[in-house]
């Protein structure tokens, strides 16, 4: 963080044609938090999403989670829990809300057939925009 404050002063304070340019904005990253509380929109459902490699955390709160793949989706007694290591790509985000989809509809008793298909494909719809306004993902 100094040596980009500090990079970012030297390009300012080396111009001589223009003192009165300001100094270039210096990306920061913010640290990712941990896990993210999401609802089930039309449903009554509480979904939490864990981000991180770190298995500790997300042990206390689950023990059929599966830390042997690139993420896993588990309902324990109506409490949906979904774990990645890192950020997921839009595929793999996408498999995982879709579990994450059975889980609620089934457990409301909406069947998955041809005449409930728009539900799923709607609550689908919420969960990834959810998602991403809780990550601040565009």
């Amino acid at each position: 963080m100094v040596f980009s404050l500090l990079t970012a002063y030297l390009i300012w304070d080396n111009n001589p044609i223009e003192k009165t340019i300001q100094p270039r904005k210096v990306f920061i990253p913010t640290p990712v938090k941990k896990y993210i509380e999401m609802d089930g929109g039309t449903f009554d459902v509480s979904i939490t999403v864990f981000i991180t490699k770190d298995t500790s955390l997300v042990r206390e709160y689950s023990s059929t989670m599966d830390f042997n793949s690139s993420a896993c989706t588990a309902d324990e007694d109506g409490v949906i829990m979904v774990w990645f290591p890192s950020y997921p790509s839009q595929d793999l985000l996408t498999h995982e809300m879709t579990h994450v989809n059975e889980f609620i509809l089934h457990d409301v008793g909406v069947p998955h057939s041809e005449d409930t298909d728009e539900v799923y494909a709607y609550e689908m719809g919420y969960l990834i925009k959810e998602f991403y306004k809780k990550t601040k993902h565009d």
